[in-house]
């Protein structure tokens, strides 16, 4: 499980670096742009995309990677 400090670190870092957001059950999230996701203590709200928005529960997520990707 991924903590809430451990998601802003990634979030606040100047440049961004895109990351991707892995849940349990292996469905994947690409976050391109700082500003595609919102932390809050207990849960995430992701939007910008077809399926999106909606909301995350720390608890579902797996782990975070970097990954090698320009913003859009």
């Amino acid at each position: 499980m991924v903590t809430y400090e451990e998601l802003r670190e990634h979030l606040g870092h100047r440049p961004f670096r895109p990351l991707r957001i892995v849940f349990e059950g292996g469905k994947r999230l690409d976050v391109l742009r700082p500003n595609q996701i919102v932390a809050m203590k207990r849960r995430v709200y992701a939007g910008g995309g077809k399926d999106l928005p909606f909301w995350i529960w720390l608890e579902q997520i797996q782990s975070v990677e970097l990954i090698d990707a320009q913003p859009a």
